[in-house]
């Protein structure tokens, strides 16, 4: 397994909106400002540990919060008869203005990498994406991150455990940092 910084030239632009009529999936919800929302959130429902790790980063207490997270897990492909997996959250700075450097996320993803080089799955790669970000309601611009977990296995009932297992990880990290409380 190896963690990787990446930048992505894609930028998000929040607040975001998803068809309504597409139930597999959320428009934007400030969980900052509306952690009651959570249960929006189709994937936050179906996963324990990624609806921890959204109280977690949205908590009063946290200096982060969410913009989006979702899980993909796609049948075995033809080719290499394995099945693979996407997951990610996206999270930024509550206060803004700390967004505006992208090079405040370094020291999470260095930590963070320090912190989880014990794990050992080569089938597993994680990334901090950084993307440049609009937030559109505040006239502020800046970047956020997208922790991802990209995953093959033999079967979709072990490509959950992996991508639980890193969710969790970024849950028990982020504490260490300073910037979210432990509860």
């Amino acid at each position: 397994m190896t963690t990787y910084l990446a930048i992505s030239g894609q930028p998000l632009g929040v607040p975001y909106y998803r068809d309504a009529s597409d139930t597999s999936s959320a428009s934007y919800i400030d969980l900052k400002r509306e952690p009651h929302r959570v249960d929006e959130i189709p994937e936050a429902r179906e996963w324990d540990s990624l609806r921890r790790l959204l109280y977690r980063l949205n908590a009063p207490q946290s200096q982060l919060m969410s913009l989006g997270c979702g899980v993909f897990i796609y049948p075995p492909d033809p080719l290499t008869a394995a099945w693979n997996a996407y997951a990610y959250v996206g999270y930024c700075f509550a206060d803004l203005a700390r967004n505006e450097d992208a090079a405040t996320f370094f020291p999470q993803f260095f930590q963070f990498s320090e912190h989880h080089r014990r794990h050992q799955e080569p089938t597993t790669d994680l990334f901090f994406e950084l993307r440049p970000t609009g937030f559109y309601e505040q006239n502020a611009h800046g970047f956020s991150v997208d922790f991802i977990v990209k995953a093959f296995g033999n079967s979709e009932s072990e490509l959950r455990l992996f991508i639980a297992r890193h969710l969790d990880a970024l849950y028990e990290f982020l504490p260490l940092t300073g910037l979210v409380g432990t509860e």
